[in-house]
């Protein structure tokens, strides 16, 4: 299944416990194969992330203005989240 981009990002940070660069944090998003993010032809993922990270969720996500982001607990009421958080955990 492919989940949004921001909800693995949130995972992740979820995960991580930590903030994360959006770089670092793209390359591990299209590394779980659970997204779309850097399949579809997109030659900036970083670029698509960080967006949609400031701009079409800044209510799950925390910009800490120098490039990192954290998540919000907000993010965790989205249904998808403790699926994606199971998907996630069982990547080998």
């Amino acid at each position: 299944m492919a989940y949004p981009s921001f909800l693995i990002a949130g995972v992740i940070l979820f995960e991580a416990g930590r903030p994360m660069h959006y770089k670092d944090l793209t390359q591990k998003v299209v590394d779980t194969g659970l997204t779309k993010l850097g399949r579809i032809g997109a030659k900036t993922p970083e670029n698509t992330l960080n967006r949609v990270l400031n701009q079409d969720h800044p209510d799950f996500f925390i910009n800490n203005q120098d490039g990192t982001f954290s998540y919000c607990e907000t993010i965790r009421k989205d249904k998808r989240f403790n699926l994606a958080l199971k998907e996630y955990k069982n990547i080998p």
